[in-house]
């Protein structure tokens, strides 16, 4: 795998500071494939702030720490489940709430339409 990647400088903001720079004040769905950076992106998400209903990240390329800390800052809020070379982080909360769920699996229909 390690074959694929290639390490290239890039300009980079926070997370708050992209948030905040495109308006951003809700998230149902969050998806981070940063390449070794997963958890330093998910540190950054204020859970008391933003409250996405799903989170995908890839732990693959985290060290062992990394991952156990990512882990230990979602298993609160989130059900965790392995899903590949990532995890798959259900809000604990708003999974209860059925509509949302209806409303992402309408969003992603109306997407293939």
């Amino acid at each position: 795998m390690k074959e694929y990647i290639e390490e290239i400088e890039v300009n980079c903001i926070t997370l708050n500071q992209l948030f905040k720079k495109h308006k951003i004040e809700a998230i149902e769905l969050l998806i981070v494939d940063t390449e070794s950076y997963d958890w330093k992106v998910i540190s950054q998400l204020n859970l008391k702030e933003f409250e996405p209903v799903i989170i995908l990240f890839e732990h693959s390329n985290l060290t062992e720490l990394e991952r156990i800390k990512s882990i230990e800052y979602l298993e609160g809020n989130y059900y965790l489940f392995l899903f590949g070379y990532n995890y798959l982080c259900i809000n604990k909360i708003k999974i209860k709430d059925l509509n949302i769920l209806k409303k992402i699996a309408h969003t992603s229909k109306s997407l293939r339409d």
